[in-house]
Order: structure tokens, then C-alpha cells, then sequence
């Protein structure tokens, strides 16, 4: 194991678990792609399937549309590191066999003016909280916490999502990943 100093760039979830994320080096940061065919927690696809509601807003769709979240890729451009993200999703399609893919135009934290502007450019309060919960439980998949029946017994302490929430209380060290975790057992691919 290893401490890592990480910032999440890309989530999947299917059939198996993809986590992207940057890691400070002491030769700068470095890219790590992580994957595993090991089911999460039950709270981090619930967190992750939350975005539902912000992807049909953001994309105009009717309201009662059945959609599936499959990946979250978040960015960071600036000098002050705001967060961007982009959000895909599938809709099921009665006269296909492939799925309507859906994706979110790309949407900022509203840093600028103290909130004030434009609001259709910016991610809302509640989507960048919730994008924080998912981040938070992609960095306790990669330390480790998954629902193995060998793990269960491990991990009961992350069931009451404590951990999660204390993970959450400042959303700006969330954006800002000043956090150090522990980096667990999984395929990585480690570039520059």
C-alpha cells in the first residue's frame, strides 16, 4: 500500500469499476487508471445514480425518462482549479438494440462574483454535492471498501456512511483534493 496525495478525473461504473485520477509525484503529477471487477458498496452506486435528476435537467430531457449514469469525468482549469464535470448516460430504446447515449453539456462550480451570473453555465449547489459523495465513495473503492462476502465483515464500519460524510463536510477540500488516502488492492495503470 501507498499514500497518495489523489484528485478524481473519470468514473465508470458497469460491469466493472474505472476510476481515473492524478496523483502528486515528486516529479510532478502523474495519471493513475484504475479498474476492477469488484462490486462496490451499495452506497456508491446509489450516490452515483443520484445524478439522474441533474443530467435530465441539464439536458432538457422529460422528466420521466428512465436513464442509467455511467461515467462522470471531472476537470480542474485555471489558475484557482475550479472543478468542470461532464456527466454521461444511457437510455434504453424500444426500436433498438443500442441505448440513446446521453451527455451533459460540460458545467463549472459558480466561483465567479460570489455566485452571481448566468446560472444555465454552472453545476448546482445540490449536483456538486453530489458529485462530492461520489468522489468520495471512488476514493473508499480504491482503499478498498467493496462488497466481497470475504470483505463484508471488513467494512461494516462504512455501511452507516459515516465515512463518506466526513469525507463531504468541506466540499472546497473535496475540490481541491488536499486529502491523502490509502491506495488498495487493483489494476492500475500508472503514466505521465
Amino acid at each position: 500500500m501507498k499514500k497518495a496525495n489523489i484528485k478524481v478525473t473519470y468514473i465508470k461504473v458497469g460491469d466493472d469499476i474505472e476510476i481515473h485520477y492524478e496523483e502528486r509525484r515528486e516529479n510532478g503529477m502523474g495519471t493513475v487508471k484504475f479498474s476492477s471487477e469488484d462490486k462496490p458498496r451499495k452506497s456508491f452506486t446509489e450516490s452515483f445514480q443520484a445524478l439522474k435528476t441533474h443530467v435530465i435537467d441539464m439536458c432538457e430531457c422529460p422528466e420521466d425518462w428512465e436513464i442509467e449514469v455511467n461515467s462522470l469525468s471531472l476537470n480542474y482549469k485555471g489558475e484557482r482549479k475550479t472543478m468542470g464535470a461532464v456527466i454521461a448516460a444511457t437510455r434504453k430504446l424500444l426500436h433498438s438494440k443500442t441505448p440513446l447515449n446521453i451527455i451533459t453539456p460540460h458545467k463549472t462550480i459558480n466561483e465567479v462574483g460570489g455566485g452571481k451570473g448566468d446560472g444555465r453555465l454552472f453545476l448546482t449547489p445540490d449536483c456538486v454535492k453530489i458529485i462530492g459523495e461520489v468522489t468520495g465513495e471512488a476514493k473508499l473503492f480504491l482503499r478498498g471498501a467493496r462488497i466481497n462476502d470475504d470483505q463484508l465483515q471488513i467494512f461494516n464500519e462504512f455501511e452507516d456512511g459515516e465515512e463518506v460524510e466526513d469525507s463531504q463536510t468541506d466540499i472546497e477540500d473535496e475540490i481541491n483534493n488536499n486529502d491523502t488516502i490509502q491506495i488498495g488492492d487493483g489494476k492500475t495503470d500508472a503514466s505521465q
